[in-house]
């Protein structure tokens, strides 16, 4: 019984190896085109076939696909005529005939755009793109790289995506585009080390390495040609070997290793000579295969006949496994049992392994939960402090809006009311009671500095300060600030030197700027009663900083404070003597507003010998243009017109709540030809009303702050609103509020311009004169 089951399994097995050996022996007639059953199947064979041939030689692989196509017409079978045009169109384009090469693609193209196949659609798009690449028709092939990975992104195809990237990257090397070559390589390299498409990330490596080559730049060379070298050793692909070790060469003598870059280029030669040989032998062989077909029939009986004989062989060598197979059955179970009994103790471990583990990732979890609910409530805690602090930063900013509104409104009568005695004492000649006003009018406007000071650190420690960065000439901002300063430096006896030069354009903040060189200026002019004040400039343009430099001959300050100048409130540590006013505000605020400004700022001084102070800001870049003044700085001669009050000419309203300052505008403004003060909005719309019939105003100054229902913004619209003559009479907004940004706010809201309390008969002259145009 046991010899018959031998037997029946012996022949068994001889039937199946005949099978196998039979199908063996027929494989090379699957390939024959005359064996196949079908048009379509031959037509498909001959497509592959054309594929196949494609590196070894374009004249047979377009025969291939010529003869397919003819199959395919004589089949009318619309997909495979699609297919066989796409081959085509390939094969024409790697033979450089690119104009019959697009015939066969876009008639490929316009089949799959009509049965709306997307993955054929983006990878005929390639070969189109890929048909003017090889004609160098490099921008052309960008059109269509770009319109295959638009399909298949809309397919989240990453192979097809990668593979765009690549195609995109090596049109743009060949247009010199390399910043844009640069950047698809990398993107390329990133989706194919995620998807592990090695292959594209050792070609992509190899295009960025050859660009970073053409280019001179050798730094990530070694690195990246070694990751390629990885690749091709496990993907086994040889021709990438070759590529690397080109650039390995090539890379050598660059850096002037002529020993290394000779080793890689005869190990390059090496390898591509074994792969020529390996394809010349291919290649042989298909020719020999195709040419010998009419022997087929010799080869076929010397086959069947060595069948036969390594059946015979085979049927002896399996009759003896079989008896080596009875005897290690035994032998093999009893192996198994003992492998059960092992696998069976190796479960109980891992099951009291499991327990254990089980338990410490409870205990884990519990403690993960703890933190996370920790973090929870520490998280709370912040955004509770978070919105405190921006709480009591707006309370700060109220306050401080209201401190601002409630100095500076008795400052303007104050101010106001000095100036006038002032111009009446000197007619008078009343030389005691003139320094009275005087005195009266320098405090004011020093509580006024002082009042701008505090506000200006308030809103930059807050960071509530909106810039205006824009190209300045920097002669001429220089220029301004200092003649600010001319005439005060002149009463005091000093020589206030500008000196100018070519210089290029300042980036910087018009307003905020020249409050830093004014800063500057008016220490160095208050605390130097005799010699010199000298502001002189230069470019460095390797930093593209500007330096502002300011040399005085005052009293300097001692070495022992000078690293203290710069903290708010130390004049008085500073060795100054009370002779001096201030609050020792003016160089804590002028390093805020330099580093606001990106700039910054430096001090030299020496105790009894002067201080020099120096400003750097970024300079203009557009290139290497620059625009330069001339340092011809002879001020145009002053128009004797000016001297004249601006309002004589002109009917002005004020309107205004408060009784000091409307007493001040009047006394102030008592020359205007029509003068009219309103104490509030409906008294000046009566106003407005009853001198419509005569003629209108030609000047309207507006207080912001109005007892309700009204405002200033709100009474000007109603005033424009209800008599349409005033949309072209200019209104000038005045406040007592000075916040960060009030004036953006009050020219957005209609107001031709606008000044803040306490109201300087300067400023007002200013003021009107920038508006009577309008």
């Amino acid at each position: 019984m046991q010899l018959l089951k031998t037997r029946t399994l012996s022949f068994t097995l001889m039937f199946a190896i005949m099978l196998i050996l039979s199908s063996t022996s027929f494989g090379k007639l699957s390939f024959m085109i005359d064996s196949i059953g079908g048009i379509d199947a031959k037509a498909k064979y001959l497509v592959i076939t054309s594929k196949n041939l494609e590196s070894k030689s374009l004249s047979l692989s377009l025969d291939a696909i010529l003869q397919a196509y003819e199959l395919a017409l004589e089949s009318n079978n619309p997909a495979l005529i699609a297919l066989c045009d796409l081959q085509t169109g390939i094969v024409l384009s790697k033979g450089n005939n690119t104009a019959e090469a697009l015939v066969s693609l876009k008639r490929a193209l316009a089949y799959y755009e009509e049965s709306n196949h997307q993955t054929e659609i983006a990878s005929t798009l390639v070969d189109i793109g890929n048909a003017y690449y090889f004609n160098n028709q490099f921008k052309k092939s960008l059109i269509f790289y770009n319109s295959a990975l638009a399909e298949y992104s809309n397919l989240s195809d990453s192979l097809g995506i990668v593979s765009c990237y690549t195609h995109i990257g090596e049109s743009n090397s060949a247009l010199e585009n390399y910043s844009i070559a640069i950047t698809y390589y990398k993107d390329a390299i990133n989706i194919a080390i995620r998807n592990s498409f090695n292959i594209y990330e050792a070609r992509n490596y190899l295009n960025l390495s050859r660009l970073q080559l053409n280019n001179g730049i050798t730094d990530s060379i070694p690195i990246q040609l070694n990751l390629v070298t990885k690749i091709a050793k496990v993907e086994h692909a040889p021709y990438i070997e070759v590529e690397t070790y080109q650039l390995y060469s090539k890379y050598y003598n660059l850096i002037g290793d002529k020993s290394e870059a000779i080793n890689y280029l005869t190990a390059s030669i090496s390898i591509k000579d074994s792969l020529n040989k390996v394809e010349t032998s291919e290649f042989d062989n298909f020719l020999n295969y195709t040419s010998n077909k009419g022997d087929n029939n010799i080869e076929e009986s010397k086959s069947t006949f060595l069948f036969w004989v390594i059946i015979a062989l085979l049927l002896v060598g399996i009759l003896f496994l079989l008896f080596r197979i009875k005897n290690l059955k035994t032998i093999h179970n009893k192996y198994i049992t003992k492998c059960t009994t092992e696998l069976e103790a190796f479960n109980l471990e891992i099951g009291d392994l499991n327990e254990d583990i089980e338990q410490k990732t409870k205990d884990r979890f519990i403690e993960i939960d703890s933190e996370i609910s920790k973090n929870n409530e520490d998280g709370k805690a912040l955004n509770s402090s978070i919105k405190k602090l921006d709480q009591v930063n707006y309370l700060k900013d109220i306050f401080l809006s209201k401190i601002s509104h409630e100095i500076r409104t008795p400052l303007s009568g104050i101010l106001g009311f000095s100036s006038i005695l002032e111009s009446e004492l000197a007619l008078l000649e009343d030389n005691s009671l003139f320094e009275f006003a005087n005195s009266i009018s320098q405090s004011g406007s020093s509580l006024v500095t002082l009042l701008n000071n505090i506000l200006d650190i308030s809103r930059l420690n807050s960071n509530n300060m909106t810039l205006d960065f824009k190209k300045l000439n920097t002669n001429e901002l220089v220029q301004g600030v200092v003649d600010t300063y001319q005439a005060e430096a002149s009463l005091k006896g000093l020589k206030l030197i500008f000196d100018t030069k070519d210089i290029p354009d300042i980036y910087t903040d018009n307003h905020l700027f020249s409050k830093v060189l004014s800063l500057i200026l008016s220490n160095s002019v208050k605390f130097t009663e005799k010699g010199f004040i000298k502001i002189s400039h230069n470019f460095d343009d390797s930093s593209n900083m500007i330096a502002i430099s300011i040399k005085d001959t005052g009293i300097g300050i001692d070495k022992v404070y000078i690293n203290q100048v710069f903290e708010p409130f130390r004049q008085e540590s500073l060795g100054y003597s009370t002779s001096y006013q201030g609050a020792g505000l003016g160089l804590p605020l002028a390093k805020k507003m330099s580093v606001k400004l990106n700039g910054n700022i430096e001090i030299e001084s020496e105790k009894g010998s002067g201080t020099t102070i120096t400003l750097s800001f970024p300079a203009h870049q557009s290139g290497k243009e620059t625009t330069i003044l001339s340092t011809d700085t002879t001020k145009p001669q002053q128009d004797t017109q000016k001297n004249a009050l601006p309002w004589e000419t002109l009917s002005i309203l004020v309107v205004e709540d408060d009784s000091m300052n409307q007493m001040l505008y009047r006394k102030m403004l008592k020359k205007a030809r029509i003068l009219e003060v309103a104490k509030d909005g409906k008294t000046a719309l009566s106003i407005v009303e009853k001198q419509i019939k005569n003629n209108n105003f030609e000047l309207v100054l507006m207080d912001i702050n109005l007892p309700a229902p009204w405002d200033g913004i709100k009474l000007m619209n109603e005033i424009r609103s209800k008599w349409p003559a005033y949309i072209d009479i200019p209104f000038i907004a005045q406040t007592a509020y000075a916040m960060s940004g009030n004036r953006k706010v009050m020219i957005d809201e209609g107001f031709d311009d606008y000044i803040t309390k306490p109201i300087i008969k300067s400023t007002l002259i200013e003021a009107i004169n920038s508006v009577k145009n309008i």
